[in-house]
């Protein structure tokens, strides 16, 4: 039977690089073919289906595509929705008080008061000096975020022997440019629905996101805050499923109910900030996305029996492809999420 992957421009390079590097005889197709009928069925990885025709955001939203980043000026008292456009998209935010730049979202703080897995009711503090609430969950359809690991970075997808662009650390740092913040200013995030674990031994672990078209997470602004929020381009180690997509994003401003729940939390900083204040201000426009034109492999699966996934090809070519490659590069910085 046949089976039609879509692959984007880095799994492509990924899995030719591994098949040059295997048997440079052999054509991609029947090295994507070889790898299916040979590697285990990858365990980590959700099999997103395929988007078939126009993807829309909700009325009021924007559409935020994978590669690019929403990066919204929030007041005090307003509330920012973000919401699953296909499902199985794992999203990061960051955020930074617009008063003073040095005041970031921690989530070191963050972990510290409301576990590795924040939800419905927790804060989002900053760190020292500051230490106080900047963002309050106030909506979440789908349980289950993450605290724990940093955002994807070049070095990541350079270490596992990949190109190392789109990465998360880049997305984000082109948004935050528009406000005149360098990459070094970036704080780790909030990784929206990434099913994050810690083992007996202290060892890290995840799981790819699990979520439906739909499901959506509500943060209440507490103070004014640039916030930036990015679909993860993971498309290598399957956070997202190895096919990113979009999400929506949109603001209200919060209800009378939602306000007196935050009512007496802490507005001013826990201890005294000494040196000069850095208030963000937009000193640029915002970069446009960053291109993804995805390909298509035709690939023949001889002797098959019943329906084969596309996806679970294409996870199985690129589980091998990493496989045949993680010893001919330098060992990742980031711990591969």
């Amino acid at each position: 039977m046949d089976v039609t992957l879509r692959l984007s421009p880095r799994q492509w390079r990924l899995l030719d690089d591994a098949r040059e590097r295997l048997e440079p005889s052999q054509e991609l197709a029947s090295f994507v073919a070889r790898a299916f009928a040979e590697a285990p069925q990858p365990h980590r990885l959700a099999f997103k289906p395929q988007t078939e025709g126009d993807v829309r955001a909700p009325a009021g939203a924007g559409l935020i595509a994978a590669g690019t980043a929403a990066a919204l000026e929030l007041r005090g008292g307003d509330v920012v929705r973000v919401e699953q456009v296909t499902g199985g998209q794992c999203v990061d935010l960051v955020a930074w008080s617009l008063a003073d730049s040095r005041e970031r979202l921690s989530a070191a703080r963050t972990r510290s008061l409301a576990g590795v897995s924040p939800g419905l009711g927790d804060v989002l503090w900053s760190g020292p000096p500051f230490q106080r609430p900047l963002l309050l969950i106030v909506a979440d359809s789908a349980p289950g975020h993450d605290l724990l690991f940093p955002a994807c970075s070049p070095a990541e997808y350079a270490g596992a022997g990949c190109e190392a662009e789109p990465s998360c650390v880049g997305v984000q740092g082109a948004g935050a440019a528009a406000w005149g913040l360098e990459t070094a200013d970036l704080p780790d995030p909030l990784n929206l629905w990434l099913r994050s674990s810690v083992g007996a031994d202290g060892s890290l672990g995840w799981e790819s996101t699990a979520t439906l078209a739909g499901d959506h997470v509500e943060l209440l602004a507490l103070v004014p805050l640039l916030v930036v929020i990015n679909p993860c381009v993971d498309d290598i180690f399957g956070c997202s499923g190895l096919e990113p997509g979009p999400i929506a994003v949109s603001t209200r401003k919060a209800t009378a109910s939602e306000l007196d729940h935050v009512r007496g939390m802490a507005a001013e900083p826990a201890a005294p900030v000494t040196g000069h204040a850095r208030p963000l201000v937009r000193v640029a426009a915002s970069p446009p996305p960053l291109a993804c034109t995805w390909r298509e492999l035709i690939v023949q699966l001889p002797g098959t029996a019943g329906e084969v996934s596309p996806a679970a090809v294409r996870a199985a070519a690129v589980e091998l492809s990493l496989a045949v490659l993680r010893d001919q590069a330098p060992r990742s910085p980031d711990g591969g999420r």
